[in-house]
């Protein structure tokens, strides 16, 4: 039998042990505000533009993003990493801007390894639902998109997934946090995936089929899914979707673009002046002769939605003794042009350079880059620089 008031007593015993250990666990925990504040350094949001096409003035105009100063994004990389704990320091951000880049991709590398590596002994997954986990990534993040703003960059943050993986549950649980959280900061994108997809496949399909409908993969069904939870939390934020590994749709020169067509029908609104297709420059059709001549896919791409390059590479022409890596990993040329990213600035398109991440890599691999865009006149001019915002 239990004697009277027990309960009761035992009941408020329990109640102020679990609220004296959500005290002690909240004071452990980094201390971040419920959003992260704008700074007056912030450059205005990044926004569509419809421009000639320079290979074909009097055809379609091609949308592409502009920032504050009318300028293409041109951006560095910069990993972020919490096994090592690994970020990079204001200097680098600086270093970046005195290049003449006016961006810098923040590469969230965890979600390279949840994708990688089953749990173990020796490995835990990372997981944003964990507040610890959860606060001391934000306050990486905010430290990088700080660095960035005070730098006159923009940041564009990438969940950095490992092809052709795609962790629906931890992307989804990653944009719900970080979606939110810097939904003000005007100088921010989200890119919502890398190269989520293996291939395009036969003009768009996602297969070797070309009829296929692209809209019945659970993949591509996944990705807009993840896509209306960031823009639910970040109504105004730029976003960067889709991200596939190249731009090899069997030859056809249309694929990326139906992807993107298919990606939209899919439930939920896409407003194409806050969102743009991302695409990585690693398989350009360059062994398909016409098709490739003069950048057609790519033209074919930014004359029905507005894209961006979010990633690509030096040539292959270029070692990787030369450039200090291990990866393979290189972009396939346009027509006459070595490096893609003259492509890319005779179409106006911006770029993103991979192998120029972290200062060691900037100082050694960004001479190569300049060297080349020099001797062949697709130098570009800074920005001015930005006014602060009041």
């Amino acid at each position: 039998m239990h004697r009277p008031g027990t309960a009761l007593a035992s009941w408020l015993q329990c109640r102020f042990a679990w609220v004296l250990v959500a005290l002690l666990s909240a004071t452990e925990l980094p201390a971040l505000p419920a959003q992260s504040a704008s700074l007056p350094t912030d450059r205005a949001r990044i926004t569509v533009a419809s421009i000639p096409d320079a290979y074909n003035p009097g055809g379609p105009a091609l949308k592409v993003l502009r920032t504050d100063a009318r300028t293409p994004l041109r951006a560095g990389t910069a990993w972020i990493w919490s096994k090592p704990d690994y970020e990079e320091p204001a200097s680098y951000y600086a270093s970046l801007r005195a290049k003449g880049l006016n961006g810098v991709r923040l590469i969230l590398f965890d979600t390279w390894e949840v994708d990688a590596y089953p749990p173990s002994a020796t490995f835990t997954p990372t997981d944003w639902n964990d507040p610890r986990y959860r606060a001391t990534q934000l306050a990486r993040l905010e430290r990088a998109v700080n660095h960035a703003s005070a730098h006159g960059l923009y940041a564009i943050i990438n969940s950095h997934n490992k092809i052709p993986h795609y962790n629906a549950a931890y992307a989804d649980a990653l944009w719900t946090h970080v979606a939110p959280y810097f939904a003000r900061r005007t100088h921010v994108l989200y890119e919502a995936a890398n190269e989520p997809l293996e291939g395009l496949g036969n003009n768009g399909s996602l297969t070797a089929r070309a009829d296929d409908d692209p809209r019945d993969s659970p993949r591509l069904q996944a990705l807009k899914r993840t896509y209306n939870i960031i823009r639910k939390h970040a109504p105004d934020t730029h976003i960067l979707v889709l991200s596939p590994p190249g731009i090899n749709d069997y030859a056809t020169g249309t694929g990326l673009g139906n992807l993107a067509a298919a990606f939209a029908a899919l439930p939920g609104t896409v407003d194409w002046t806050k969102t743009s297709v991302a695409y990585h420059l690693y398989n350009n059709d360059r062994d398909f002769g016409t098709v490739s001549h003069r950048a057609a896919n790519l033209r074919n791409l930014h004359a029905r939605f507005p894209g961006w390059p979010s990633e690509n590479n030096f040539p292959a022409s270029i070692t990787s003794e030369t450039l200090g890596i291990t990866d393979a990993g290189r972009s396939a040329q346009f027509d006459d042009d070595l490096y893609v990213n003259q492509t890319c600035e005779r179409l106006g398109l911006g770029w993103c350079m991979w192998n120029i991440n972290g200062q060691a890599r900037l100082d050694r691999n960004w001479p190569l880059l300049r060297a080349d865009a020099v001797a062949k006149g697709w130098t570009w001019q800074p920005d001015p620089p930005a006014k602060p915002r009041r």
